[in-house]
């Protein structure tokens, strides 16, 4: 049993899912210490390492660029701690030794800026932020410095150091206020630039140790204003609106979260949390709310999670996707878990399932939560009480799966696997349940209550137990009979204005209890008003609506009409509708094998929600969906519970501005410079000697890197389209190829998602 706080919500369960990131397709030369994230402005993003130069990524393909003795114009230092993206598609660099480095993309060369006199911008540059009109602050060995809006003129600003070239100080951090004045972290404290009167003040504050705050080297404004400041050792600290400088003990330097490591870097995800990134001590996430500090650190049991407890920075995107550069390697949150989110047994979290696998959910009358999974187990926790239990099925039903959770009217919860069983709410205690003329050992797939009657639903017909006079009816298709079940391989069960409403594998049944007689519908290929096919898989009623999800598609029953629900193209509706649920704001939300969508009451509007994530494979099982005590959707499948809050809404996430882009050119083995990459509707202009090329392609949207399916061909040579495997890397290379014009033509496509990019 784990033990939760009783004040425990839905975000205190929350896994945090880091995917570490394999850019170097296989070079270990691009193995190094991650120290800097910039994304130049067509969307393709450079790491600075501490020792092995620089990496452009696309989410495909990783180039190295490096020092080269024999090459003046390569990268002077090949240990980098800071990046800032140019508007022409360049990088500024603040290299360890060799001062900021200009690269420019239309020659793929390095230029370094002047390294003596009053231009000197200093040798170790720490940090490089845009000064909003064009230029940029730098932070270094020798203080503050400004490189011009037309990257050619600097100056020095504020200067720790003497004539005899003694520095006093170091500006590790830049922050920028809305009103223009500059915010530096130094290694001597906290210094404010008024460019009002153009003067560099101390900031100086009382607190239990000291009156300044030294040794920082981060400083981060969040969404609700307030300063974060991170140290080299003395922890973190935060100054409130009122000007207030604050330190939790949690964030102190002694705290088992700081330990006296340095603070890096600070973040804030889509949700609100904000992330701590040390030298050391791991990730770190605080919620505000709550005050509660967690650890999202290396995790060897889980290798998808992070793998080094050294954070060196962060980078968001405009989406919410956060970048981090992580010891030897990047990794990469999807901003999609902070709206949506799954837990399982991986062991990520304290508060993981006992398996994998949740075949059924129940929300009981007291709104605990009860989940059917692998293996005969089941779990049950309540939020409310604040605590998690692992029970497990006896004999038979031990080693089955379970597909069904039903509640009795005194309370007791039936698990249905080989069998039933009978689980105590008092004292949590799992027993074999025997109804009579039910085989022990037949899987029972569906369960449902009412007035003290239990309809059984299994592969051999319907069984109905009366539970008070111990009777139990069998009730099973007899191909003489027209008005006998449908057929005996039952798949869900409902009520609907009083009649038992069964999906079968092959038609819908209606039982009116008081004749005993079944009215079916089944698919007739001599009559297209008939229903598309005979597999019924899931049901919901609905006031007086009754949803039907068949293979590939979904019927709304009103009345005596039962018709088709027109859908969009989309996978889902490809798919099996494994289960349909209602929740709080009337929204019908169908489940597919994989994928899931919700139809808007209102508008009739259906959103379907894609999954991003290239970690995140989940296969939806059926009827495996409920509706938890806050109106949250709860969704069981192969890997583990999916939670969707109560109020999410598909427009709440926002979506990627993902381009397809060419990111290399190459004719005889030379490497086109960067800039020059033609982009849409530009010509490539080659000399009459280059007879190979190779190009090199990506849809810039990372999350689905290793889903995208890619297709391309060159009018004028390819006769049709050639189409690639998803999870390849994605190049062509064109060998002798004769003189003339060519068009090369790119798609790329994404499963689960309708757009399409060309």
């Amino acid at each position: 049993m784990t033990s939760l706080n009783a004040a425990d919500t839905w975000a205190d369960w929350r896994p945090v899912y880091i995917q570490t990131v394999d850019i170097s397709n296989g070079n270990q030369n691009l193995n190094s210490n991650i120290s800097a994230i910039a994304k130049d402005k067509q969307g393709i993003f450079w790491f600075g390492t501490a020792g092995s130069g620089l990496i452009r990524y696309d989410g495909q393909h990783a180039d190295i660029l490096r020092y080269s003795s024999s090459y003046n114009l390569s990268l002077p230092d090949n240990v980098i701690h800071s990046l800032a993206a140019l508007p022409d598609g360049g990088l500024l660099i603040g290299t360890d030794v060799a001062g900021v480095v200009r690269f420019n993309p239309m020659d793929n060369n390095f230029y370094p800026y002047p390294a003596t006199g009053k231009q000197y911008l200093g040798s170790r540059i720490y940090a490089i932020v845009p000064d909003r009109q064009g230029g940029y602050w730098i932070g270094s060995d020798i203080g503050l410095s400004h490189i011009d809006s037309d990257l050619k003129h600097t100056r020095q600003f504020f200067v720790f150091c003497q004539d005899n070239g003694t520095c006093s100080s170091q500006t590790r951090a830049i922050l920028q206020e809305k009103d223009g004045s500059l915010l530096l972290g130094t290694d001597k404290g906290l210094v404010r630039y008024s460019p009002d009167n153009q003067k560099f003040t101390y900031i100086h504050f009382k607190t239990s140790v000291q009156n300044n705050i030294e040794g920082i080297r981060a400083l981060y404004r969040d969404s609700k204003g307030y300063l974060w400041i991170g140290t080299a050792s003395s922890g973190v600290f935060y100054i409130t609106l009122d000007g207030k400088l604050h330190q939790p003990e949690s964030l102190k330097q002694d705290s088992p979260f700081i330990r006296y490591h340095s603070v890096n870097s600070f973040v804030e995800t889509f949700s609100g949390a904000l992330w701590i990134g040390t030298r050391g001590g791991g990730l770190l996430s605080l919620d505000r709310k709550s005050g509660k500090i967690s650890f999202i650190h290396q995790n060897e049991a889980a290798p998808e999670n992070l793998d080094t407890d050294s954070i060196r920075a962060f980078y968001r995107e405009e989406n919410g996707n956060i970048w981090i550069a992580a010891g030897d390697n990047i990794a990469f949150y999807n901003h999609e878990n902070d709206h949506i989110f799954t837990f399982n047994n991986s062991g990520i979290s304290s508060k993981s399932l006992a398996d994998r696998n949740v075949y059924s959910i129940l929300v009981g009358r007291y709104k605990q939560i009860w989940l059917g999974l692998g293996n005969g187990q089941i779990d049950y926790f309540d939020k409310k009480q604040g605590f998690i239990r692992h029970l497990r099925s006896k004999g038979m039903a031990s080693g089955e799966g379970i597909h069904s959770l039903v509640e009795l009217g005194d309370g007791s919860i039936l698990a249905a696997s080989k069998g039933l069983s009978l689980i105590n709410p008092r004292n949590l205690e799992v027993s074999p349940y025997s109804v009579p003329d039910l085989p022990e050992n037949l899987i029972v797939t569906n369960l449902l209550y009412k007035n003290n009657i239990l309809y059984i639903g299994t592969p051999e017909g319907l069984y109905i137990y009366d539970i008070k006079n111990k009777k139990t009816e069998h009730l099973t298709h007899t191909n003489s009979d027209s008005n006998s079940l449908a057929n005996n391989r039952i798949l869900d069960l409902a009520f609907h204005d009083n009649i038992l409403v069964i999906a079968t594998a092959k038609g819908l049944s209606f039982y009116i209890p008081k004749n005993k007689k079944f009215y079916n519908i089944f698919h007739r290929n001599d009559n297209i008003n008939t229903i598309p096919n005979d597999y019924i898989a899931a049901l919901r009623s609905a006031g007086k609506i009754l949803w039907v999800g068949i293979r590939g598609g979904l019927l709304k029953k009103q009345g005596n009409t039962l018709s088709v629900v027109p859908m969009p193209e989309s996978e889902l509706f490809c798919e099996t509708i494994q289960s349909l649920i209602n929740d709080t704001k009337n929204r019908l939300w169908i489940v597919g094998s994989s994928t899931i969508a919700a139809i808007n009451p209102k508008t009739q509007k259906i959103d379907q929600i894609n999954r991003h994530s290239d970690s995140d494979k989940m296969i939806y099982y059926r009827d495996s969906a409920a509706i938890g005590a806050d109106g949250e959707i709860l969704l069981g499948g192969s890997n583990g519970l999916t939670v969707i809050p109560a109020d999410f809404h598909p427009d709440i996430i926002p979506q990627p501005k993902a381009g397809l882009a060419i990111t290399s050119v190459k004719f005889n083995g030379n490497e086109l410079p960067y800039g020059k990459i033609p982009k849409e509707g530009q010509p490539l202009n080659l000399p009459s000697h280059a007879k190979n090329l190779l190009i090199r392609f990506s849809l810039l949207d990372y999350g689905f890197s290793r889903q995208i399916h890619y297709s391309y061909r060159l009018l004028g040579q390819d006769s049709e389209w050639l189409n690639l495997p998803a999870g390849s890397v994605p190049f062509v290379i064109y060998s002798h190829l004769p003189a003339g014009h060519f068009t090369f033509a790119l798609r790329a496509t994404i499963p689960g998602n309708k757009a399409a990019y060309s």
